[in-house]
């Protein structure tokens, strides 16, 4: 369950949207991202991959010639489903996550970047947790980030 996670987390830090493919779950973390998927942070109907590539080659681009799928480079038939992404719906994932790791109050989006993940701590010290997203916080979020005395960016 931990490498999905830090699988799942990697993918919300490297991708905005993040999505899994049919690949994911048909991989090592296939099992747990349809926990996850019940759970309710992954989408639980596909969309298109609106940049598809070819499964086989990994170069071609599949193409639609009647009802099915050719990659034009390696001219193999493509799966419909292998064009197909769900979508981690990053606010429920940040929801479900915060509560278990300890943290009191509701996570709230701050920009594109950063969301204000909660507190923990007692009344005598607390401290603030985000989640950054990226390397580079905006110059909106480091306002934030300044308000408050005790941070922990995770």
């Amino acid at each position: 369950m931990r490498e999905s996670l830090e699988f799942l987390l990697w993918l919300f830090n490297a991708h905005d949207p993040a999505h899994v493919g049919r690949e994911d779950f048909d991989g090592p973390h296939g099992e747990n991202l349809r926990v996850f998927q019940n759970a309710g942070f992954i989408a639980s109907e596909p969309c298109m991959n609106p940049v598809p590539s070819c499964p086989h080659c990994l170069q071609g681009t599949p193409y639609p010639i009647d009802v099915k799928y050719f990659c034009l480079e390696c001219g193999s038939e493509v799966d419909r489903r292998d064009l197909w992404l769900w979508r981690l719906d990053s606010e429920s994932f940040l929801k479900w996550i915060s509560p278990a790791l300890g943290l009191d109050g509701v996570p709230e989006r701050i920009d594109a970047g950063l969301w204000r993940m909660g507190v923990f701590g007692d009344s005598a010290a607390v401290t603030e947790c985000f989640y950054l997203r990226g390397d580079q916080p905006t110059e909106r979020a480091l306002r934030r980030l300044r308000a408050f005395r005790s941070v922990r960016i995770v």
